[in-house]
């Protein structure tokens, strides 16, 4: 078996581990089950897929997003070492090979996403590989008290019934201790070694300007700053106007900024990543859409310019500003508004369970799923078409399906946006061709033989229009051949697609049988909601900025001495006066104590009201007064429950 620092050595180029990496591999090297809390950039990946290549067996891995499977999947084999990804939406015949080469083959590193361990097809074949590790990526989704929740996770202690000797590895960036405890309960760890870095970034600085003019704050900023960086905010439209205001007034064909989110086709957001990364481009404004496995060290500032719905997303995203140890910046530019925006993102998150029900039945009838029917079964889905057709807004339908997707009804792959692919189902033998043949159907599989190597043992990516023109073969002659062949069994054929593709993993239930627990959705509400307080807390706190985020990952440490608050800085979101004034006033106003919050609004100025509201909110935080589900202000917060 070779060592961890020889395997680094030779697939990295590395002579030695980052911190806590040694300690890590050592551990799941010795068989035991393992968490690793490592800080974004720490490099988690590195620490199943080196003692992956150690260990004699194969190695699976349990990932939730597409996106980064496909890219720690892109980034080995370029190294040389043989890994797959496969996740709901796949044809069976596309899974049937990879399964295949995975038990017998080749293949040694196996990516999953959770919802697959519940299928037949990938358990019979799970049995009978011999299994070697098994490491389950960004692993507070397996916990109802993470960031992103998934309860197909809960599927993945099942694997010990098979293979009870393999070692367990759980990794992430962003967990509490609650969530620590929950991912070591939920997966049946026995004895874990747990495993935690330090959440402080000693060469990060963390700042919150108030302004009511952003761009204007941000222009300024942005002309200190030398070096790349990432622009957060939430609204796709909003991405494209800044990065046009970034741009303005400059020479035709320069630019300083582009913009990425995942309305852009992959063609386009490699572009834009790569030119970024090789720093053609200074900065990228994004979404979150953006970030996840994009490794680049030098990144000097990242600016959030709206306010995240959790200090776990806001950490994470933050934390991609100096990757190489050199001093860079965290900056939140807010308002006033953002405050207000942020209850109102909370609350449009967790429509009625009659409208989550209404969207369910609708999307069943409009992608033709009958009653009893559909599990397993996969369709590419037009968001704007079917929310067209409804008169839904595309948002708050969005929304639906990822509450749809935690509560186990169907899983959503908002990654599939992949070029066209082929590989050859038949075997070689039952391919009776020569360069005599003239036909379309044979030039197109001989010229396939020619070009492609491996093309009759793993997917190998083609562009249409290219081979057609190669061939002098109309376009759509060509594609129609490709689906022939593929009802044929001669080959697999996967087109390109943009669209999202939707997974139902249960049956369309009888009429009026669709059901989700109302007690776990309110717990979930309500753990939103607690995050909800956690980052606005973050945002308007006197206190150090990262002592704030410590605290929240339960770690204690002296204040850094970097951000604004340690700085002195006097930049407030609101005094303790302004605060002491709108508390008198409304405990002067209210009536028994409580009064709804829109008709404590109305006695504001219109020009004051976002303020009043911000203030309002956080003196909720303060627990100085609550607001409960009906926005019913109560001024007595013994009285109260929390939201």
């Amino acid at each position: 078996m070779p060592s961890p620092l020889q395997v680094l050595k030779k697939y990295w180029g590395f002579d030695q581990f980052r911190s806590l990496q040694s300690e890590v591999i050592d551990s799941v090297l010795k068989s035991k089950d393992t968490v690793a809390l490592l800080h974004t950039g720490a490099g988690k990946s590195v620490c199943y897929q080196v003692p992956a290549i150690c260990l004699p067996g194969k190695t699976l891995v349990i990932s939730p997003l597409i996106a980064l499977m496909q890219d720690q999947v892109d980034s080995l084999n370029k190294r040389g070492i043989m890994a797959k990804a496969i996740f709901s939406g796949l044809k069976f015949r596309e899974v049937d090979l990879i399964l295949d080469n995975f038990m017998n083959g080749p293949l040694k590193i196996l990516y999953v996403s959770p919802e697959r361990l519940e299928t037949i097809m990938f358990i019979e074949r799970f049995k009978k590989t011999n299994i070697s590790l098994i490491a389950i990526d960004e692993s507070h989704c397996i916990s109802q008290w993470g960031h992103d929740f998934r309860p197909a996770y809960y599927n993945i202690k099942s694997l010990r019934e098979w293979h009870p000797e393999v070692p367990f590895i759980a990794v992430t960036a962003t967990a509490t201790p609650k969530v620590v405890d929950d991912i070591t309960e939920k997966l049946e760890m026995l004895n874990p070694n747990v495993i935690t870095s330090t959440f402080a970034r000693d060469n990060l600085s963390f700042t919150v300007m108030l302004s009511e003019d952003k761009m204007d704050k941000l222009s300024d900023f942005l002309d200190k700053m030398k070096g790349s960086g990432i622009i957060y905010m939430r609204s796709r439209k909003k991405v494209e106007q800044l990065a046009a205001y970034l741009n303005k007034g400059l020479d035709p064909g320069e630019e300083i900024a582009s913009y990425y989110h995942g309305g852009l086709n992959m063609k386009t957001r490699m572009r834009v990543q790569k030119d970024w990364i090789e720093n053609r481009m200074k900065i990228i404004v994004c979404t979150n859409a953006f970030g996840m496995g994009v490794d680049k060290p030098d990144v000097r500032f990242v600016v959030h310019c709206d306010i995240p719905p959790s200090v776990e997303e806001y950490y994470q995203e933050a934390g991609r500003a100096g990757r190489d140890g050199k001093p860079s910046h965290a900056v939140s530019i807010i308002n006033f508004g953002d405050i207000v925006k942020l209850q109102q993102h909370h609350l449009s998150s967790f429509p009625s369970l009659e409208f989550l029900e209404q969207v369910y039945n609708r999307l069943c009838s409009y992608l033709k799923v009958g009653y009893g029917s559909g599990a397993g079964e996969s369709f590419d889905l037009s968001l704007e078409d079917f929310c067209g057709k409804y008169r839904y807004h595309i948002g708050k339908v969005f929304r639906c399906l990822n509450i749809m997707e935690k509560e186990g009804w169907l899983f959503l792959n908002q990654g599939m946006r992949k070029p066209s692919q082929i590989v050859f189902t038949s075997a070689k033998g039952r391919i009776s061709l020569s360069s005599r043949n003239k036909d379309v159907k044979s030039q197109m599989i001989l010229h396939f033989i020619r070009k492609y190597e491996g093309v009759f043992t793993d997917f190998v990516t083609i562009d249409e229009g290219k081979l057609a023109n190669e061939l002098n073969i109309p376009l759509e002659k060509f594609i129609r051949e490709l689906k022939v062949m593929d009802r044929e069994t001669i080959l697999a054929y996967r087109p390109s697609t943009e669209d999202p593709r939707i997974t139902f993993l249960m049956d369309r239930p009888a009429p009026n049988s669709f059901a989700i627990d109302e007690v776990t959705y309110k717990k979930r509400e309500e753990n939103a909601a607690s995050k909800m307080r956690a980052i606005q807390e973050y945002m308007t706190s006197y206190d150090c900025r990262q002592q704030t985020i410590l605290s929240y990952f339960g770690e204690e440490k002296e204040p850094c001495g970097r951000c604004d608050i340690c700085r002195g800085s006097k930049v407030k979101l609101f005094s303790e006066v302004e605060k002491s004034a709108l508390l008198t006033h409304l405990r002067k106003v209210a009536k028994n104590g409580l009064m709804h919050c829109d008709s404590y609004m109305g006695m504001w100025p219109f020009n004051k009201q976002n303020k009043a509201l911000a203030i309002l909110q956080q003196l909720h935080i303060e627990q100085e007064i609550h607001f409960d589900r009906d926005n019913i202000i109560q001024t007595n917060p013994k009285a109260a429950n929390a939201i």
